[in-house]
């Protein structure tokens, strides 16, 4: 039931990218220092916010 309120389509858009980082995130732990990885996501949040926040408000 938890599926039909949340939508086929997000669903759709949102598996590939659990999946991909799934297999990703363990990779780039061990090759990068656990420092530039929090401010490389940090940025990363930031911008899809800032691009959001542009999406909403025109």
């Amino acid at each position: 039931m938890l599926l039909a309120s949340v939508g086929v389509a997000t669903t759709a858009m949102l598996s590939p990218g659990v999946i991909i980082g799934g297999q990703i995130g363990p990779e780039l732990q061990v090759k990068v220092p656990q420092q530039l990885m929090i401010r490389a996501i940090g940025v990363l949040f930031g911008i899809i916010g800032l691009a959001m926040l542009r999406l909403v408000l025109g």
